[in-house]
């Protein structure tokens, strides 16, 4: 992908014509700018763990709370959001205001399906459900972050990133439980 092989600052919008095998003008119909196919490469990416907790959510009424923890962290770690290479470059090279307006929305979604979660275990959880989603969603997501920039194979290798997601949910179960 352009953005992961060159960089935000050499992203242009012929280059993204041209790898799209689209004409400019074909382009620009959809597109204002290259701005805005990054913020829907981005829009894209938390949708999918949107769309992801939801399903984790219609299929975890019976599961525990260690279970829904679990599925959590790995939809925010997996690579079904994006390969490690597009995340990493969204992080690493796409200013915040090119994708903020948009992107902002859908990761609420996902803070919401996060709550809509541990609102099943409720019974099990002291304090503002919404406000645990909230740390929770951005400690777990601040961690995969730092692995994306730092050490991508840890995301990339199966066995590492199964490590990072038993680690995070027993970060996640920590917090979750009672103080």
């Amino acid at each position: 992908m352009l953005l992961e092989a060159d960089g935000a600052d050499a992203l242009t919008t012929n280059k993204i014509a041209l790898r799209a095998g689209v004409s400019i003008g074909s382009l620009y119909q959809y597109f204002p700018n290259r701005e805005a196919v990054v913020r829907e490469l981005a829009t894209r990416q938390w949708a999918r763990a949107a769309q992801r907790l939801e399903a984790v959510r219609e299929a975890a009424s019976e599961a525990s709370l260690a279970e829904v923890a679990e599925a959590c962290v790995r939809v925010l770690a997996s690579t079904a959001q994006g390969t490690a290479s597009l995340r990493r470059a969204l992080l690493l090279e796409v200013p915040r205001a090119w994708i903020r307006p948009t992107s902002a929305p859908v990761h609420a979604a996902v803070v919401e399906q996060v709550a809509a979660l541990l609102r099943s275990h409720a019974g099990e959880l002291p304090g503002d459900v919404q406000l645990r989603a909230f740390v929770l969603t951005h400690a777990v997501q601040g961690a995969v972050d730092a692995a994306l920039v730092e050490h991508p194979e840890w995301i990339e290798d199966e066995a590492r990133l199964e490590d990072l997601v038993q680690d995070l949910t027993g970060l996640v179960l920590g917090h979750a439980g009672p103080r």
